[in-house]
C-alpha cells in the first residue's frame, strides 16, 4: 500500500498488468473503473491497459506511477502482492491491496456500514475473499466452471488477445455486482415491511411478510436466512404498476393453493361476483374461476402480473388486506371479531341471512370453520335424536 496519500491523486494514463492477467488483476481494473475519483488515481477509469512484457520488464514502480502508469501485480509496486524474494504477502492479492488503499484514500466514507457505499463494501469484501483464496491456492476446491478458471480458459481460447478477455470478464463482474447490490439494496424496503406469524393446523409457525418495492430481488431476499427475515411467504407490491406477487419458500412446506382460492374469492367479490368453490375449482393452477388477474404457478408463486406481464389488471385488494387473507388461508386462527365464539364451537355466520351480518371469512369455506359448523349441526342432531351422533368431516 502507498505510504504517501498524495500518490493516490496521481493522474493515471495507463494500467500495467501481466500479459495474461488472472481474475485478481482484472478485478483491480474493474475496481479502478468503478471507484476512480479525484482522490483516488483520477483517470484510471479511462486508462489504457498495457502489458508487462511490452518493454516494462524490470521497470521501477515509483517512476512508473509518477509517469502516469499504475502497475498491478508487477514491478514491486504498492499493488504487487509479491515480496522482493518472490514470496507472496500472506493473505493478500493485488485487488485486496488496492481496496485497502481505496479505503485509506477516502477516509470520509471509508466504505463503512453508515456510508452510502456500504453496499459496495459488502460486495467487494465478499468477492475479495473468493479472489484471495482463488489466487493463493493451487487446490481443487473450485471447478473449471468458476470465474477464475473461466478467465484462464478464455486466455487459451482467445489466442493471446488479453484485452478481449479483460473486457469480457469486466462485463461478467458488472452483472455479478448488479445482482449483488440489488440484493443488498432491497434491505431498505424491508425496514418498513409488515410481518405476521401464524400457526398452521399441522403445527409450527409460518412467517409472512408484505413489502412495497419494485426490486425483483425482494422475494429472494425476504426468504433468505441471511436477511434475518427468513420468511416462508413474501408478498410484494410494485409501487409503480400496483401489481402484487405472493412468493412461497418451497422449503417451508407451505401450500399456496388455499391462498389462491381465498384471494380469488375476495377479488371476485370486489367486482361484484360470487364464486362457487366446488364448481370453479378456485385452487387450480394457472387462472381459475374467471379471475383472470391471479395466476398460480405450481406451488411457487401466485402472481397478479409480473415484470414480464405488466398488462394484467392490478388487484383491487390492498396490500394489508392481502396480508390478512394470506394469513387466514395459511393459519388455524378464526376471524378476530368472532374468534371467541368460534373457539367455543359456535358459528353464527351461516345463520345470518343478512350478508352484512355474516362473518367476512364465511365465503372462504375454510376447513376449520367448516369443522365448527359441522360439529355444531351434529350436536343439534344428537340432542334432537337423543342418541349419540358424531360427524367428523374430512379435512
Amino acid at each position: 500500500m502507498c505510504q504517501n496519500i498524495a500518490t493516490y491523486r496521481t493522474t493515471i494514463l495507463k494500467i500495467l498488468v501481466h500479459e495474461l492477467p488472472h481474475l485478481d488483476e482484472i478485478f483491480v481494473v474493474w475496481l479502478l473503473r468503478m471507484f476512480s475519483s479525484p482522490a483516488f488515481f483520477p483517470g484510471a477509469d479511462r486508462a489504457e491497459i498495457v502489458f508487462y512484457n511490452n518493454g516494462y520488464n524490470g521497470a521501477n514502480a515509483e517512476e512508473l506511477i509518477r509517469g502516469g502508469i499504475l502497475p498491478i501485480g508487477v514491478c514491486g509496486g504498492p499493488f504487487d502482492e509479491h515480496l522482493p524474494n518472490g514470496q507472496r504477502i500472506p493473505n493478500e492479492c493485488a485487488s485486496s491491496l488496492l481496496f485497502k488503499a481505496l479505503c485509506e484514500a477516502d477516509p470520509v466514507t471509508n466504505y463503512d456500514d453508515d456510508s452510502g457505499r456500504a453496499e459496495d463494501r459488502g460486495f467487494i469484501k465478499k468477492f475479495l475473499s473468493y479472489v484471495i483464496e482463488r489466487d493463493t491456492t493451487l487446490g481443487n476446491r473450485y471447478t473449471r466452471f468458476d470465474l477464475a478458471n473461466i478467465v484462464k480458459s478464455r486466455h487459451r481460447e482467445s489466442g493471446s488477445k488479453p484485452l478481449e478477455v479483460i473486457e469480457r470478464t469486466i462485463r461478467d463482474l458488472d452483472v455479478i455486482y448488479a445482482d449483488s447490490t440489488d440484493f443488498a439494496s432491497v434491505a431498505n424496503a424491508f425496514k418498513g415491511a409488515s410481518v405476521l406469524e401464524v400457526r398452521p393446523h399441522n403445527g409450527g409457525r409460518v412467517k409472512v411478510v408484505a413489502v412495497v418495492t419494485k426490486n425483483p430481488a425482494a422475494p429472494k431476499y425476504g426468504r433468505s436466512k441471511h436477511s434475518r427475515i427468513g420468511a416462508d411467504v413474501v408478498i410484494t407490491k410494485n409501487p409503480k404498476t400496483n401489481l402484487v406477487g405472493v412468493f412461497n419458500n418451497i422449503n417451508s412446506g407451505v401450500n399456496l393453493s388455499g391462498v389462491a382460492r381465498v384471494l380469488r374469492i375476495a377479488e371476485a367479490e370486489k367486482g361484484g361476483k360470487i364464486l362457487d368453490d366446488a364448481k370453479d375449482n378456485l385452487a387450480a393452477e394457472g387462472f381459475a374461476g374467471g379471475v383472470d388477474n391471479w395466476f398460480l404457478l405450481k406451488n411457487q408463486c401466485l402472481l397478479n402480473g409480473s415484470p414480464t406481464h405488466t398488462d394484467v389488471t392490478p388487484t383491487a385488494l390492498g396490500l394489508e388486506e392481502i396480508l390478512e387473507l394470506v394469513c387466514a388461508a395459511l393459519g388455524s386462527h378464526f376471524e378476530p371479531s368472532r374468534a371467541e365464539n368460534c373457539g367455543r364451537g359456535i358459528c353464527a355466520a351461516y345463520r345470518a341471512p343478512d350478508p352484512h351480518k355474516q362473518c367476512p371469512w364465511y365465503k372462504f369455506h375454510l376447513s376449520r370453520c367448516k369443522n365448527v359448523r359441522y360439529e355444531e349441526i351434529a350436536e343439534e342432531r344428537r340432542q334432537l335424536a337423543g342418541t349419540p351422533y358424531s360427524y367428523v368431516p374430512t379435512p
